[in-house]
């Protein structure tokens, strides 16, 4: 399938469960390995679509970990393709939007479900 230039698989870390579970620590080290330990590395989360919370979860988890510069793609792929399409002469009606959240929002939901179950809008 299709990926955005320089992306790396995360699937794991986008299911649902809590901050201290198994999942969160295999994501926690995957994370150290990939940014070198570098917590104010940005990173960008994004699914094959608007419709797909999973990069969402993820994005919760890296912000729980610590890392301050996590970003949501909403749009994820389907979006960046539209955008692609527009450049090369698509038209605008082609167009999905892609949201961006700010990490205070983020830290918010976090802070807010911290014990919960934070997947359930998958």
């Amino acid at each position: 399938g299709y990926t955005l230039p320089m992306a790396q698989n995360a699937v794991g870390a986008a299911e649902p469960g809590s901050f201290n579970d198994q999942v969160q620590r295999n994501f926690g080290q995957f994370l150290q390995q990939t940014t070198q330990g570098n917590t104010g590395r940005p990173m960008v989360f994004y699914c094959q679509g608007p419709h797909c919370w999973m990069s969402y979860n993820a994005a919760l988890r890296a912000i729980h970990l610590g890392y301050r510069q996590v970003y949501w793609y909403r749009g994820g792929v389907e979006a960046w393709q539209s955008i692609q399409q527009m450049a090369a002469g698509g038209s605008q009606q082609q167009r999905v939007p892609a949201m961006q959240y700010s990490n205070d929002d983020y830290r918010n939901r976090a802070q807010g479900n911290q014990e919960q179950d934070y997947g359930q809008r998958r």
